[in-house]
């Protein structure tokens, strides 16, 4: 969602080659809109802890399409690093291996940090704090299979549905873009707008046999199923870019006008449509404003830094909204703040702390076993080379 592509990982390594430092010049955006993605969703969840109120809550809340921006630019980035190589030269077991231990690692310092403070929390004063720390929904964790399964989707590691609907598209991944590479930009659109008809219809159908409403943050939402348009936004958004002269400036004026509208009246008016719209028309959002993107040379090299060292962010910003939220809790002055001007105070602490810890997980531990990966695959190559 967030993560590194091979576009990414030799931004990292540095300009060594020629080609490298246009790619990075070429492709830098994509960090920045990591950051901007980033920043909106930590803002909502600070504010689940430092509380806002009236219009400055309904705006915050909006950061939580972040996560399908994120999805957005991981379909991206993805298409960008398998492209590299001929369609008979994919190796699956290798895309599998990359992604495994770019995610994994991290995570799973996650499903542990997260642990030890749900079973402090147990201990001292929270009796249910603990009780989805079972051996099958750590397992289900630890397989990334969660996605699949409602009762641990979203509650061993805080966020950890993002994960577990990413990964469960990483698996898909290699075979849409093996069936898709031929196809054309109208090709995409129209697989779009069937997939639009279809969730319009299943969204529907479910609410009336149901009878209840799918709210927001919920399984049904949070599920692949439910989410894959975004990611087909996002490789649509590839072959835009590949086809320069389609990107005009009315093509980005008419999906970000479409996709706004619709996102908006989905948002405050959709009621059954909600859980699917919302993610359609936020995606097609983002396809725009990324679009733009690509046609500027954007400045903001700490946004770019922030989504550089995101996907740390996005696993460790929780510890620290806890942190921030206890801290200020004993601060009897904060008490006196307006909800806003607290909600601001705990937003930057919380940036602040992250960014710094991030930092140290990036240098550390994410890189080391992005390295690690790297030498198993060689080791794998060069094993085939022999046999």
């Amino acid at each position: 969602m967030w993560h590194y592509s091979l576009v990414s990982l030799k931004q990292k390594a540095g300009c060594n080659q020629a080609n490298n430092c246009k790619e990075r010049m070429r492709y830098s955006y994509i960090d920045a809109l990591r950051g901007f993605a980033i920043l909106g969703v930590m803002a909502v969840h600070v504010s689940l802890f430092a509380g806002v109120t009236g219009f400055a809550k309904d705006f915050v809340e909006w950061g939580q399409m972040g996560v399908q921006l994120f999805f957005v630019v991981s379909a991206l980035t993805l298409c960008l690093s398998i492209e590299r190589k001929p369609v008979n030269k994919i190796s699956i077991r290798n895309f599998y291996l990359r992604r495994l231990f770019r995610i994994a690692p991290m995570y799973y310092v996650g499903i542990l940090m997260y642990g030890l403070i749900n079973y402090y929390q147990y201990k001292t004063n929270t009796p249910n704090a603990y009780q989805y720390y079972t051996p099958a929904g750590i397992l289900s964790n630890v397989l990334f299979v969660h996605g699949f399964v409602p009762k641990y989707n979203n509650t061993i590691v805080p966020g950890g549905w993002s994960i577990g609907t990413e990964m469960a598209f990483y698996v898909i991944f290699p075979y849409l873009y093996l069936f898709l590479a031929g196809k054309s930009i109208r090709f995409m659109s129209r697989l779009l707008i069937i997939y639009f008809v279809a969730g319009t219809v299943a969204a529907y159908l479910l609410t009336r046999i149901t009878h209840k409403v799918v709210v927001n943050d919920s399984f049904v939402y949070f599920n692949l199923l439910n989410q894959l348009p975004v990611f087909l936004w996002g490789i649509l958004l590839f072959k835009i870019l590949k086809r320069t002269e389609v990107v005009s400036g009315i093509t980005i004026a008419l999906l970000l006008i479409a996709g706004g509208a619709g996102f908006l009246l989905s948002w405050y008016k959709g009621d059954i449509f909600f859980f699917f719209f919302v993610p359609f028309f936020s995606a097609m959002a983002f396809v725009a404003i990324t679009l733009y993107l690509s046609k500027i040379n954007i400045q903001l090299h700490w946004v770019k830094r922030i989504g550089q060292l995101s996907y740390s962010i996005y696993i460790l910003h929780f510890l620290f909204c806890i942190l921030v939220a206890y801290g200020i809790k004993q601060l009897s002055f904060m008490n006196g703040l307006g909800n806003e001007l607290r909600f601001l105070v705990s937003y930057i602490l919380v940036l602040l702390l992250t960014v710094i810890a991030a930092q140290f997980s990036e240098k550390y531990f994410e890189n080391k076993c992005i390295a690690l990966g790297s030498r198993v695959i060689k080791r794998l190559e060069a094993r085939d080379e022999t046999t």
